[in-house]
Formats: C-alpha cells, sequence, structure tokens
C-alpha cells in the first residue's frame, strides 16, 4: 500500500505543477476547498479531520478534479488556455474571462468581465495596419505557459507589400483576471510605401450610446456605455474625449489613454455589468497621434461597437519603427 501511495503522491505532484487542459475539468461538480485539503493530507499521510475519501476508488473520487480548487485558490493555476474554432479562451475556474479570437488577417483581444464568452464590449486588434486598411498576411503563435503572443506578417495596401511588422505580447494576470500586458511593435517598411503614410499600431472598439432609455433611473433617458469617457493625455495636452461632443478627434503627440469602466445601463442591452478600466501607455522616439471616431449613425444601436480608437504613426519608406506600449486593467 506504501508503495501505491508514494506512486498516487507522485502523480499529484506533477498535477499540481502542470496545468490542467482537459474539458473534463471545467465541469460543475462542486468541491469545496475543505475536501480538496482532505484528498492532499490522505495522499501525503497526514492525520485527516475530515471524512476520508476512498483514493482507489476512480468511480467515486478523480484525485485532479479533488485538487482542481485547492490548486485554483492556491494561484498553482492562475488560468487555462483552451482552444475552440480558432478561438483561445482564458479561464478561471472553469469560467471564462478573456479570450483571443484568431483568423488569418487579424488577431482580437476580448475582455469578458461577467465571465460570459458572448458579453464584450471590448475588442482590440492587436495589428499594425495602413490608414484605415487592415489587410495584411499574418503568422502568430499563442504559448500557454506565460500568456506570451507573438504576431508577425506583412502589410499590405493596394494590393502591394508596403511593410512588415513583429508584435510580442506579454499578459499578465492574477487568480481572477487580467492585470495588464507588455506589448512591443515593430514595424519596418519597404521603398513602396509613400512618405508620411499613417500606420495604425492597432484599433480598440468599444460602445457609447447618446440619449437611449434607461434601467436605472428607470423610465428615464441618457447616455450609457461601456466606458464614462476617455482621458487622452500628451506632450503639452490632458483632455477628456466624450465621443458624442467630438465624433471624429485627431491629436498630435499622444502618451497615455485612459478609457474608465462603467455599466452599460441601455434598455434591452443583454448584461449590466461593470467593465474593466483600461490604461495605454506609450513608449517611443516617434510621435504618436490618438485618431478617435464615433459612428454617428449608430448613437442608439445596442449592438453596435460604435466607438473606434486607432493609435498611428508618420512612417516614410525604407526605415524602421518601434514602439513600446504598456497595458493596465483594473476590475
Amino acid at each position: 500500500m506504501k508503495v501505491i501511495q508514494y506512486i498516487v503522491c507522485a502523480f499529484c505532484l506533477f498535477t499540481i505543477n502542470t496545468p490542467i487542459q482537459c474539458e473534463e475539468y471545467l465541469t460543475n461538480k462542486s468541491i469545496s476547498i475543505e475536501s480538496s485539503l482532505n484528498v492532499l493530507k490522505i495522499l501525503t499521510n497526514q492525520q485527516s479531520d475530515f471524512q476520508p475519501f476512498d483514493i482507489d476508488a476512480n468511480a467515486r473520487i478523480n484525485i485532479p478534479d479533488a485538487l482542481y480548487p485547492l490548486m485554483i485558490h492556491a494561484n498553482m493555476i492562475p488560468y487555462e488556455i483552451h482552444q475552440i474554432n480558432g478561438t483561445y479562451y482564458l479561464l478561471n475556474h472553469g469560467k471564462t474571462f478573456a479570450g483571443f479570437i484568431h483568423t488569418a488577417e487579424r488577431n482580437d483581444f476580448v475582455l469578458n468581465p461577467d465571465a460570459c464568452p458572448a458579453h464584450y464590449g471590448f475588442l482590440w486588434s492587436i495589428i499594425p495596419f495602413v490608414s484605415n486598411t487592415n489587410a495584411c498576411v499574418m503568422q502568430s503563435s499563442i504559448e500557454k505557459t506565460l500568456i506570451h503572443l507573438s504576431f508577425f506578417g506583412n502589410m499590405m495596401h493596394e494590393n502591394l507589400m508596403i511593410g512588415s511588422f513583429n508584435v510580442s505580447m506579454q499578459i499578465y494576470t492574477n487568480i481572477q483576471s487580467i492585470t495588464g500586458a507588455q506589448i512591443d511593435i515593430q514595424i519596418v517598411t519597404s521603398d513602396k510605401v509613400s512618405d508620411q503614410t499613417p500606420i495604425r499600431l492597432f484599433n480598440i472598439q468599444s460602445q457609447y450610446l447618446y440619449d437611449v432609455p434607461l434601467i436605472d433611473p428607470p423610465n428615464t433617458r441618457g447616455d450609457t456605455g461601456n466606458f464614462l469617457y476617455i482621458r487622452i493625455t500628451g506632450r503639452s495636452f490632458d483632455t477628456y474625449w466624450i465621443p458624442k461632443n467630438n465624433p471624429d478627434l485627431n491629436i498630435k503627440g499622444l502618451s497615455f489613454i485612459h478609457m474608465p469602466g462603467a455599466k452599460n445601463l441601455a434598455v434591452g442591452h443583454d448584461h449590466n455589468i461593470k467593465y474593466p478600466d483600461c490604461e495605454f501607455t506609450f513608449t517611443s522616439a516617434e510621435t504618436i497621434y490618438f485618431d478617435g471616431q464615433y459612428d454617428i449613425t449608430n448613437t442608439s444601436n445596442i449592438n453596435a461597437l460604435n466607438v473606434s480608437i486607432s493609435p498611428y504613426i508618420m512612417v516614410d519608406p525604407g526605415h524602421m519603427y518601434r514602439i513600446g506600449v504598456s497595458f493596465l486593467s483594473n476590475p
């Protein structure tokens, strides 16, 4: 029995240090922390104050299942990554708190504040693109351990390859959510690009609604959305962008963007959650421009991501550009 127990203990230690990647551990079975501790004590030949488990009866208790809640609460497994139909879902104890939607043309990063994959109001397309087109030829990889994302490819414009890009992104998490990221963007232009061509570093889409029926207070109208306003800071300015007041805003010398999250109180909105605060800090020798656009044809459409933010730089042919971006997310 001792030999069997040591073998099981070795399996247990391997399980603790290996992220669980199987769908069977995302079931709704409820196993308490006390039960997990009890199984761990049995496996390590310690006294237990709880009703003992029959660890040899697999039909009664699955060891990885039993230890899963303990590992989650001990920060041993801060997240899991599952891939379903081209989308990488980040999971916390079986609940989705972010996702990476991968296609041949782009990679989108989404936050799910209420852990529901269908509920997102923050769509971050992490790819440099030319002007208002996002055509490119791209390859990407996602590492499951440190959530390291690497995107690289060629930028296309009017059927010409006008440059290449390399984006490296390191995601930071805690036990409940994504807390931040560090992004390094490198762009190399070809001789086919025109002088002073705008290259957009990425694109963020969210929602701001104007003069719509509200849930709270009831029977009222007002403005709502997934954020309250956007604070923009640069070399010589510190201002606030409220989309309804200035649907098309362009400012030179950007260094900081703050999007304070809010509850979307529009009547008919399919969820009522608090979106996270998001901050972007830019580090570069290049001049960065803030470009914010508000789709005035969809100011009351609760299904539209009608706000678009695309920081950009102006490039010349035959040059290399490097931009660092720090991202913070606070629930």
